[in-house]
């Protein structure tokens, strides 16, 4: 719920904002994601690789990421590590 509040602004976000990335495959972010676009937010969704809601996936349009592969080059992945064999 807490993250639904924070993307509730619609248009606060859209003036702050050209692209937002939302990891989820819940449905409930489907009018977030719907209504950020609507108002030109670059929206992409990151999905988990079962469980993608097909609202969800018809509300992103092409920009959706599947967790098991690259992220596009437009975003930034904060998550990077590299890890060294023992």
């Amino acid at each position: 719920m807490a993250l639904l509040e924070a993307v509730a602004d619609i248009p606060w976000i859209a003036e702050r904002y050209r692209r937002v990335v939302i990891a989820s495959g819940d449905h409930a972010f489907t009018f977030a994601v719907a209504s950020l676009r609507a108002a030109g937010v670059e929206v992409i969704v990151i999905r988990p690789d079962i469980g993608f809601s097909s609202a969800l996936r018809r509300a992103a349009g092409p920009n959706v990421v599947s967790l098991g592969s690259r992220p596009p080059a437009n975003v930034v992945n904060l998550f990077t590590h590299t890890k060294d064999a023992a």
